[in-house]
């Protein structure tokens, strides 16, 4: 009888030792809150409307319809980013030369003195895998950036800030 109590009480002490400090152990967040008086804030409400076969979520369209073209990327990349010689339709062959020539070229290339920095493919579905390797083994940034969402001008160039930055 002795041996039993002794093998329960090493037993609930390796469960408590492994559970102390790890979330899910002891009371759940809802107890301890209640316990200690204090009110969970808010969650942030989602407004969700479907309009017309659009779906708007906090006043974004996030219906996949738009099918921006290349020349609505152009217009804004041309009148956002002026700082840098952009180069349209590069082939990955120009990055890396032993690259296939099966590879879809990159939409845009950033070039600031003379040397690539950004990347920018744009696609309607997937996008490939292997251009954003070469791209980084050659530190140049990549982004892609899906043609059927609404891509507002403010979207489009803050991605390609945030690229150019980080």
């Amino acid at each position: 009888m002795v041996k039993v109590i002794i093998i329960a009480a090493i037993v609930l002490f390796v469960i408590y030792t492994a559970t102390k400090g790890k979330k899910g152990g002891g009371a759940s967040g809802a107890a301890k809150t209640a316990a200690s008086g204090k009110s969970l804030p808010p969650k942030k409400a989602q407004n969700v409307v479907r309009e017309n076969g659009r779906i708007f979520i906090n006043g974004v369209d996030y219906t996949k319809d738009f099918n921006r073209s290349h020349a609505y990327f152009k217009d804004i990349i041309e009148r956002n980013f002026s700082e840098y010689t952009i180069q349209e339709h590069v082939p990955m062959t120009q990055i890396e030369p032993g690259a296939s020539k099966f590879f879809k070229p990159l939409d845009f290339l950033f070039n600031k003195d003379g040397k690539p920095v950004l990347a920018v493919a744009i696609t309607k579905e997937k996008a490939s895998k292997k251009a954003p390797i070469i791209c980084k083994n050659h530190n140049i940034k990549y982004v892609v950036i899906y043609s059927p969402y609404e891509n507002k001008e403010s979207f489009v160039v803050d991605r390609i800030n945030k690229a150019l930055m980080g």
